[in-house]
Formats: C-alpha cells, structure tokens, sequence
C-alpha cells in the first residue's frame, strides 16, 4: 500500500498516521488499546503507515488521558553486579508484555544519590519503585510515602522491617550456609564480606555466618572478617590477609560469587588446593558460580523470581490499587565443589 505523505513536524502525531493510512484517528487509536476490533486490512494499512512514518505512540500523553502509568522505577545499587542484573531483566521482561517501561538507575552504594535518585524519578512521574534492601536514611521512604508513590524493597527481607518487601532472609540464608559448613567438619573459618555500610544484605550475611559459629561454640575472631568492595582483585587481597592472620584456615566463606571467584583464583595463584587444603563458598548462585573451576558451592537464590514478583507487585499496585504485599523468597543451599568434608 502506498501511504499518503504527511506534512512534515516536529513529532510524527496520531493524526499523521491517520491521513497515511486513510482511516480515522478513532482507528488508529483502537489499533493500539483494542486491535482485535480492527479487521485484518485494516491492520495492516495502519502498521503500514505506522512502519513508513516511524510513528511510537506518546505513553505519558497516553497515561495522562487513561491516568494509568506507564512507567516504573528501579533503584539498584550498580548496574555491574550480575544478581542485580537477573533481577532486573526478569522484572522489565515482566512489565514489557504488560506495555509498561522500567526506568533503571544505579546509586554506587550511595544513599544521598539514592535519594536525589528518587526525587528525580519520581519528577518524572513514575507509578512505582523498587529500591534495594532497607538500609537508608528515613528521610527517603518519607519522600516516597509523602508523593503516594508504591513501592517495594527487594534482595532483603527483615522481619522487623515495615517497608514491604520481596527478598530473602540473608541472615537466615547465612545461617543455613554455616551450619552445613560446620556439618563438613570445619570450625576454623574465615570472612569475606561486602561493605557492610549501607548495605544490609552485607551485614546480615555476616551476621548470620557470625551467630552460627557462636551458636555452635565455634565464635569468630574479629580480625577474621574482612569488608571489602564487591570486587574479585579485593577478595584476593583479603584472601592473602586472612591465611596471613591464620594460616590454619580450612574454609572462607565469601559474601557473594564475585568475592568467591576473587578468593578462588588468588588461592589457586598460591598454590593452594580448593578443596582439599582449603574450602570456599559464595552466595547468590550466579552464572559465574558454574563456570569456576571447581564449581562453587553457594546459596542460591531465585533472582529472576524476584524480579517477577516485584514487577507484579508493583503493577496491581499502580493498576489495580492493591497494596503492596511483601512476599519471602525461598533459598536453599548448592553443593558443588569448593566445599570439602574434613576429619
């Protein structure tokens, strides 16, 4: 079909398509809201049209006349580490086949540019929010809470916390991790964790590793825990101090894959068989941890779910005005090759 020329604009309108295509704007506008009413010829004269002049329909004109949004928010601490990555693809796939946009933007572990984050999201009218765990300053949910904007916390979930959340229990997952390390035979362990500022998937990893220890007569020393930055060269080093410190380690146990995959290789460099000198696990479960040699034995957790779940949470929220529910993810623990059973 040869489609007639419009005149030439800033933006190519609805109007446009409509005199391209030779039907009326009702027509094209049913095209996008009920294209099942529309009979097949004329579907294809719209799409047509649509393909020639290159039209995208205006979703905030769209969600102004319906007052429905078409556009949610998520808040994630870094665009460069992989669970947030799963996380937050699974929840845009989720929301795309629903015609609703995710806006993603990252804090660098920062809760004053996670603030101003908000704002700005907010600013350009956002329906919902997923943030990252509950670790910041109360100024920021009073923000959210004051523009009547749903939202979840996600990757965390406390039990004293009243924010609603889709995540797991880490200290619980942590806990779970310890008790089958000790199962295994090891009671000389050290730590490496993430930055626990801010950041309360770090500390409640640490906390739950550090209370099943204590728990079964085993506590450990201060100066066998190390923070450090969710990168594998910083996990090397603080492997390398740890074996400084106590050269009679038998197990590390690593706040996330990546720290795992740090400490992994800066052993081997070493010459130090994993498992059978020294034993290693993460947490989290990515892609990674099965490609390591030897696989690692982590926890893992269901990040795609999670993501799904806070899409739909967020969408009957914004759509349908159901509050917001918060929801526990299961974890459990996968036993692969890092984890050696000892005398």
């Amino acid at each position: 079909m040869d489609v007639d020329e419009p005149k030439k604009s800033a933006r190519v309108t609805l109007l446009d398509v409509a005199t391209a295509a030779r039907v009326s704007t009702a027509t094209v506008s049913r095209y996008f809201n009920n294209r099942d009413a529309l009979r097949p010829e004329t579907i294809i004269q719209v799409e047509q049209a649509i393909n020639a002049l290159g039209y995208y329909p205006d979703l905030n004109a769209r969600a102004l006349a319906s007052r429905r949004p078409s556009t949610l928010g998520a808040i994630i601490p870094t665009t460069e580490n992989a669970i947030f990555a799963e996380g937050v693809e699974s929840m845009q796939s989720w929301l795309m086949a629903r015609d609703i946009m995710l806006m993603t933007v990252s804090t660098r572990y920062q809760s004053e540019v996670e603030f101003e984050q908000v704002r700005r999201l907010v600013a350009h009218g956002v329906g919902g929010l997923m943030l990252i765990g509950n670790a910041r300053p109360e100024e920021t949910i009073e923000f959210i809470r004051t523009h009547n904007i749903p939202f979840c916390t996600a990757w965390s979930f406390q039990s004293e916390s009243d924010n609603p959340q889709i995540g797991f229990n880490n200290f619980a997952a942590a806990y779970k991790m310890g008790k089958r390390i000790i199962q295994a035979g090891h009671t000389a362990i050290g730590v490496i964790g993430g930055i626990t500022q801010h950041n309360d998937r770090a500390t409640d990893r640490i906390r739950g590793i550090s209370q099943c220890f204590s728990d079964h007569g085993f506590p450990i020393p201060e100066d066998l825990i190390i923070e450090t930055p969710y990168q594998p060269e910083e996990s090397a080093t603080a492997l390398d101090e740890l074996l400084t410190r106590n050269p009679d380690l038998t197990v590390i146990f690593c706040g996330n894959d990546v720290l795992a995959a740090g400490a992994l290789h800066r052993a081997q460099d070493r010459g130090v068989d994993v498992p059978r000198q020294l034993s290693i696990t993460g947490f989290d479960d990515i892609a990674l941890a099965k490609i390591l040699q030897p696989q690692l034995t982590t926890v893992h957790l269901p990040h795609r779910f999670m993501g799904e779940m806070a899409a739909q949470a967020l969408y009957d929220a914004v759509i349908n005005n159901e509050p917001v529910k918060s929801l526990e993810m299961p974890f459990s623990i996968r036993d692969r090759g890092t984890l050696a059973v000892i005398n």
